[in-house]
C-alpha cells in the first residue's frame, strides 16, 4: 500500500498528464480514480465512505483523491456536466439521473432511502437524481422503481458503448455529441422544444453513420442528405452488421418538427431516448464483432 507522499506524489503526475491532455477540471477526480485503480489493479468505490468499517486501502485511496483535488482546485470540481445522464417520465416530470462512472467493479442498486448512496463500490441509483426529495422517491411505486431501473441499464449500455468510438477517431464525432448534448438541454432546460430535441437526437445518428461511412472509404457521406434509413442500409453493408432498420425508421424525422408543424409529446421523446440507446448499442456492438 503507498504511504501517503507516495499516493499525493502519483496524483499530481497523473493531474498533470490530465492537464496536458485537455481534460476539464470537473472530469479530473474521476480520471485520476481509473488510472489509479488501473496502476494498482485495485476496485475503488465511487465516493468515499463515512462508514468506519469500510476503511482498507480501496477507500482510503478514494478520500486521498478526492481531498488532494478539492484541495487543489476546490468550487470549480463543482462545474455542471451535462455527460452521462438520462431523463425519465414520472408522473408527467421529467426528471434526470446521472450515470456515474466507476472503475473495477460496481453494484448497482435502487432504493426510495435516497440518503442510502452506497458504500464501497455499490451506488444507489435513485440517488444520482440531483433533484430528487425523500418526499418524491417515498410516493414511487414498484412500476416506477422497475422502469428507472431498466432505464439506468440501458443508459449505462449506451455510456458504454460511446467509450468504443473514441477509439475509431470519426470525423464528425465533435459534432455528433453537440447535437446529442443539445437534445437534453431541449428537453429540459429554458423553453422546452420536443420537436427540436428529437431533430437533435436525428442528427446525433445521422453524424455517427456518416463518421463510420467515411472511415470505411466513402468520399462523400453528405450526399445521403438526412436519409436515416439509407445511411443505416450503407452501414450494415459496409460493416456487415445488422443494425435494426425498423428502430431507424422510427428515428426517421422531418425537419418540420423544428417549426412547431408537427408536435412531439413528452412520451415520444423518452421513446426517441431509448431508441437510440439502442442504436448506439448495437452500432457499438458491429464495431467489436
Amino acid at each position: 500500500m503507498l504511504n501517503e507522499i507516495e499516493l499525493n506524489q502519483l496524483i499530481e503526475s497523473i493531474d498533470e498528464e490530465l492537464r496536458k491532455n485537455g481534460i476539464p477540471i470537473k472530469s479530473r477526480c474521476d480520471r485520476a480514480l481509473m488510472k489509479i485503480s488501473k496502476e494498482l489493479k485495485i476496485s475503488l468505490p465511487l465516493f468515499p465512505t463515512k462508514n468506519p468499517i469500510f476503511s482498507g486501502a480501496p477507500d482510503v485511496y478514494c478520500k486521498a483523491v478526492h481531498q488532494w483535488y478539492q484541495n487543489r482546485y476546490g468550487d470549480r470540481l463543482k462545474e455542471l456536466s451535462d455527460w452521462g445522464c438520462f431523463i425519465v417520465l414520472l408522473k408527467e416530470d421529467f426528471w434526470e439521473f446521472n450515470v456515474p462512472e466507476f472503475f473495477g467493479e460496481c453494484n448497482f442498486f435502487i432504493s426510495q432511502d435516497i440518503n442510502d448512496i452506497g458504500v464501497g463500490s455499490s451506488c444507489n441509483i435513485l440517488a444520482t437524481c440531483n433533484d430528487i426529495t425523500q418526499d418524491f422517491a417515498d410516493s414511487l411505486v414498484d412500476s416506477d422503481m422497475e422502469m428507472i431501473f431498466h432505464s439506468f441499464v440501458s443508459a449505462l449500455d449506451f455510456y458504454t458503448a460511446l467509450t468504443r468510438f473514441n477509439v475509431h477517431n470519426l470525423s464528425m464525432w465533435e459534432a455528433a455529441i453537440a447535437d446529442f448534448r443539445a437534445a437534453r438541454n431541449h428537453m429540459l432546460f429554458g423553453t422546452p422544444h420536443y420537436g427540436q430535441a428529437k431533430w437533435s437526437f436525428s442528427q446525433f445518428i445521422e453524424k455517427l453513420f456518416k463518421g463510420l461511412l467515411v472511415k470505411a472509404g466513402v468520399k462523400n457521406p453528405r450526399s445521403f442528405g438526412h436519409g436515416l434509413v439509407d445511411l443505416a442500409k450503407a452501414y450494415n453493408e459496409m460493416y456487415s452488421a445488422e443494425v435494426s432498420i425498423e428502430k431507424i425508421g422510427e428515428l426517421k424525422t422531418s425537419s418540420e418538427v423544428r417549426y412547431d408543424q408537427a408536435k412531439v409529446t413528452k412520451e415520444e421523446i423518452i421513446k426517441v431516448q431509448f431508441l437510440v440507446f439502442d442504436v448506439v448499442k448495437e452500432i457499438s456492438m458491429s464495431l467489436t464483432s
